[in-house]
């Protein structure tokens, strides 16, 4: 994404870039500290359950996936990670998938809970919408079809994750089950958009109602989660 567009959303440079494996322990971080924010009741049993050493190994691992994209947006000057998103296929099938490999599939969006309601949200998903456009034309066909061109798990109890997701104009789509941290199962909604004009919509809606001073905020962070 260009500076400049950052530069307008925010007065301060940022850059995205495809995350390397140097970013692992970065990534693993934001995703930990988002957890308890997602998930307030089960706090005690994240701090218990999840291992740290073990999350480093799994965004290593997608990072060197050819399955799955991580891109980090960090500040030019001091980089520092302020947040990520990882797209690729999705892991499984739901009732909401097809076997159209055009389609993106969004494993996590996350923002450092440092910079939480600091536009950083809004700058993913622009930074998600300005990495797509150049396959949109190749996604219109599954819009055609009356299938989402990129979709999303999100857990029910994740009412932050949910709401965000509304706000970005997603549609729920179904529901379906997945595993949690805690290995156990847990019903889920399906979520997702048509095309990327309604995310871009979203977007825009939300910097016209800040700059009339309906809202004092960007969005919020803790999304989705990973599926294993």
């Amino acid at each position: 994404m260009a500076k400049d567009e950052f530069k307008r959303i925010t007065d301060h440079p940022f850059a995205l870039s495809e995350a390397q494996t140097s970013d692992a322990e970065a990534l693993a971080d934001i995703y930990y500290r988002n957890l308890p924010l997602a998930y307030p009741s089960q706090a005690d049993l994240i701090e218990n359950t999840i291992d740290k050493d073990r999350l480093v190994q799994f965004f290593t691992k997608i990072i060197e996936s050819a399955e799955q994209q991580v891109f980090i947006l960090k500040g030019f000057k001091e980089n520092t990670p302020y947040g990520f998103f990882t797209i690729g296929k999705a892991l499984g099938k739901t009732q909401a998938q097809s076997e159209d490999e055009e389609r993106v599939y969004l494993h996590h969006i996350f923002v450092d809970p440092d910079y939480h309601r600091k536009q950083f949200g809004e700058m993913l998903w622009r930074s998600l919408c300005h990495e797509l456009t150049p396959k949109e034309d190749r996604y219109e066909r599954s819009a055609d079809n009356n299938q989402p061109i990129l979709t999303t798990i999100i857990s029910k109890s994740n009412l932050v994750a949910i709401e965000v997701f509304k706000q970005a104009g997603a549609k729920n789509l179904g529901t379906t089950t997945i595993t949690t941290f805690a290995g156990e199962e847990d019903e889920s909604i399906i979520m997702g958009w048509d095309n990327l004009d309604n995310l871009r919509a979203a977007l825009e809606e939300t910097a016209q109602k800040r700059a009339e001073g309906l809202i004092n905020s960007g969005t919020q962070g803790p999304v989705a989660r990973p599926e294993a």
